[in-house]
């Protein structure tokens, strides 16, 4: 039975993710890469940026993935990411919904209960529901969390 447990306890400490589903941390460090690859080519701005005269500058994202929200000081707190983008790529080889689930469990998805999406106005496409990502899970990847 010692060993047994000292094996068990060898295994959990090496074990990614911790005691938690291995399938649904992979499926978070999935997520976390899609936004660490795409978040400067996939996401266009959620607020439409004009020029000095109050022109709109269209800002041109080839195979959008969704939106980015900046704060004040430019830099993203959330990716808005499309649904078919989220079903299809995002969670690619897992279940969108649990994935999502795990997302709010662990704080970095924004959602609107009974709904694990919110539905915000954006440029280009008006109210659509979306994977509201926190930008705090790409710190929290960088950490090791």
């Amino acid at each position: 039975m010692n060993a047994a447990a000292l094996c068990f306890r060898n295994w959990l400490r090496r074990r990614d993710g911790g005691a938690g589903s291995g399938d649904l941390e992979k499926a978070i460090r999935q997520v976390r890469s899609f936004i660490e690859v795409h978040g400067a080519s996939r996401f266009q701005s959620a607020k439409p940026r004009s020029d000095y005269q109050g022109n709109p500058i269209p800002e041109k994202v080839m195979n959008r993935a969704g939106f980015r929200v900046d704060g004040a000081n430019g830099e993203a707190e959330q990716y808005l990411i499309l649904g078919e983008t989220f079903r299809r790529e995002v969670c690619d080889g897992f279940d969108y919904r649990a994935v999502a689930h795990a997302l709010v469990e662990r704080g970095y998805l924004d959602c609107q209960p009974p709904h694990l999406t919110k539905k915000p106005r954006l440029p280009e496409v008006g109210s659509v529901r979306v994977y509201a990502v926190n930008a705090s899970i790409l710190s929290d990847g960088a950490s090791g969390a």
